[in-house]
């Protein structure tokens, strides 16, 4: 009887602990960004350029930032244009964005995913799987976002809508 009541006390406890934990993390707002990106998804299915963009929620991603090339910009399309051209180098690796400014350009994010999946598309798998990270793929005038670790192809205006919802510290199904 007493071994019950420690265990129901136990589980009562952990589960408070986790609302706790639940409650700390709060969405970043990415509604100055939403715009920014909407307009250079646009440029990018047109021109049909590829590249991965990562957004830095709760999480730090600092570890792969080092791996890059560092930057400070603050995020505009014009910018994105320039990294994400087909002459630069931006769409080797991932393009980090933290509080509406880009941080690093070209980081190296190791992941896993499905054999399906291309490179990049592995990549944000594992990164929004194993962090609190969006990640925006696009390659050959598609665009896929990944959140949590499921994918769902999206058009530009869909993503806008879907960053602003998320600032609203709403939650959402991507699918």
């Amino acid at each position: 009887m007493i071994n019950i009541f420690i265990f129901i006390i136990s589980v009562v406890l952990l589960a408070v602990v986790a609302s706790l934990f639940i409650l700390k993390r709060k969405r970043v707002d990415h509604s100055q960004v939403a715009e920014i990106l909407r307009e250079f998804l646009i440029y990018a299915q047109k021109e049909k350029l590829n590249g991965l963009i990562v957004l830095e929620e709760n999480d730090n991603l600092d570890q792969f930032i080092v791996t890059g090339h560092k930057l400070e910009i603050k995020a505009k399309p014009l910018a994105l244009n320039q990294i994400f051209d087909d002459n630069s180098e931006g769409n080797l690796g991932a393009v980090v964005i933290k509080n509406n400014i880009i941080v690093a350009q070209n980081a190296v994010v190791r992941g896993a995913g499905p054999n399906y999946f291309n490179p990049r598309q592995r990549i944000a798998v594992a990164v929004s799987r194993f962090y609190d990270a969006l990640a925006i793929e696009f390659s050959h005038g598609q665009i896929w976002l990944f959140l949590e670790g499921e994918r769902a192809q999206i058009t530009p205006d869909r993503l806008f809508s879907i960053l602003t919802f998320r600032s609203d510290k709403k939650v959402i199904r991507i699918n």
